[in-house]
């Protein structure tokens, strides 16, 4: 896992000031998946036996699941899209809803999306060749006022 402040990655203050620095004129794209973390719970035998528990196990595991994939990825990733945004890049973040029918990943693995596939590339595409991303429905750009997050789903 990358650390701040072991190479090469700056410490805190570096990365600030390498941020804001280098943010203005950037165009980004920062996204997760609803169930982040499903890859590392699903083979985790605390978690496995904790979902075996009559009743309160299976909502118990994906509540342990929510809570770590809130403060591990999404948290960090709305962080950095502030950050980024209040530097002068313009950002848009997105979150994958969509969970693959017999997939114990949820939306973990791309190649399980087939039914988004063409949304996403010509979103991708488009922001490729635009610096914005093209959708069916608005997707409005996150900023410090604003802390909006495209939701894709089947």
């Amino acid at each position: 896992m990358p650390v701040a402040g072991v190479a090469p990655l700056p410490d805190e203050a570096g990365r600030t000031e390498c941020l804001t620095r280098r943010a203005p004129g950037l165009d980004v794209i920062i996204g997760i998946t609803e169930r982040e973390t499903a890859a590392f719970y699903e083979v985790n035998p605390v978690v496995r036996r904790l979902r075996e528990v009559p009743g309160v196990g299976p909502g118990l595991a994906d509540g342990v699941e929510h809570v770590v994939g809130h403060f591990a990825f999404d948290r960090p990733s709305r962080r950095l899209a502030a950050q980024l945004s209040g530097a002068g890049a313009r950002v848009w973040t997105y979150r994958f809803d969509y969970a693959a029918p017999d997939s114990a990943f949820g939306a973990a693995r791309p190649e399980d999306m087939e039914g988004l596939s063409r949304r996403v590339r010509t979103a991708w595409l488009d922001f490729v060749r635009t610096g914005t991303p093209g959708t069916d429905t608005p997707w409005p750009q996150h900023t410090g006022h604003s802390d909006s997050t495209y939701h894709w789903s089947a």
